[in-house]
């Protein structure tokens, strides 16, 4: 989200920053944040163009009895942390794009531990490379951390893994690595490239996971939805999914698979991951407003592909 900010507090901005909000001149903001009493040219102008007012008195101060008073600097920060939390997400025309050439992806670089349960992982890739400031590096862990909590991925009790690396920053969920899978984390790269994972369920000795189309769609409108609180900027993005390794995978309903007495064999798969097509861009804001209908699309094309290899059969 795009915020403007008219205040005497210099920790306001950063604090915007902090919560993954870009600091944005006014004639371009979603939210205007102020802590004035608005009788100014700024105030006046957030009201013509209809920008949403968000704005914040000393208590006991004169001004404007419409809007929250604050007692100290603490208690204004606490206010605006919930007062954009609440503002309600301003939705993103999704319209995609083809492209003719896209940025190869590095790939998760997670431990073959990781890779020997299959996985489900969305990658996505900046169309222009761009690079975080050193703030904003600093900012990642936190604020990736803030992030996974808040969108009720992992239980308050799981414990969540940071690296920190000097090109990527990766939050890990170890406990997905046990039954029944998943949350797996997320990865953040200095060029803005990102990703998040989740472990599929699996059963039986030989620990086969199944995928449908639905619950495909269910994993990836939570990685995208992550994917959209973590994104600041506002340039063109590739989706790319990645299903990986295929040995122990079959196609069909999880949970009727699951409750079968003795669960079939997994496919027969001439390659050991897979990708979704990756040649169509959108922007980035649409990932936040959009996850289920991008989440839907991405499983689509997953699943064509699935289908589309050699030597496999429904169950």
């Amino acid at each position: 989200m795009k915020v403007f900010v008219s205040s005497e507090h210099e920790e306001l901005p950063a604090m915007v920053h902090a919560l993954g909000h870009q600091i944005s001149p006014l004639a371009y903001a979603d939210v205007y944040l102020f802590t004035s009493r608005g009788a100014d040219q700024n105030f006046d102008e957030a009201t013509r163009l209809g920008i949403p007012i968000i704005g914040f008195r000393q208590a006991g101060a004169a001004g404007n009895g419409q809007f929250a008073e604050f007692s100290s600097v603490p208690d204004l920060l606490v206010k605006v942390v919930t007062a954009l939390r609440n503002v309600p997400a301003k939705r993103e025309p999704l319209v995609w794009q083809p492209l003719s050439r896209v940025r190869s992806h590095s790939g998760l670089l997670m431990s073959q531990e990781q890779w020997s349960r299959v996985t489900l992982a969305l990658h996505v890739i900046q169309v222009n490379a761009l690079k975080y400031t050193a703030a904003q590096v600093r900012d990642l862990p936190d604020r990736m951390v803030r992030a996974i909590r808040e969108s009720g991925l992992v239980a308050d009790a799981d414990e969540l893994v940071q690296r920190i690396e000097y090109y990527e920053t990766t939050v890990s969920c170890p406990s997905a690595l046990a039954e029944p899978g998943g949350f797996g984390g997320a990865r953040m790269a200095v060029n803005a490239d990102m990703a998040a994972w989740e472990i599929l369920p699996t059963g039986g000795r030989a620990h086969i996971a199944f995928i449908d189309e639905d619950s495909a769609t269910a994993i990836l409108t939570r990685l995208v939805g992550l994917i959209g609180r973590l994104t600041t900027n506002t340039e063109q993005v590739v989706p790319v999914v990645e299903l990986k390794p295929l040995k122990n995978l079959g196609l069909g309903d999880p949970a009727t698979m699951f409750a079968l007495e003795n669960f079939p064999r997994p496919h027969q798969w001439n390659h050991d991951s897979i990708t979704s097509n990756g040649d169509e861009a959108l922007t980035a804001p649409a990932l936040a407003t959009n996850a289920p209908e991008v989440a839907r699309e991405l499983a689509l094309q997953l699943l064509d592909r699935l289908r589309r290899t050699e030597n496999w059969r429904r169950y």
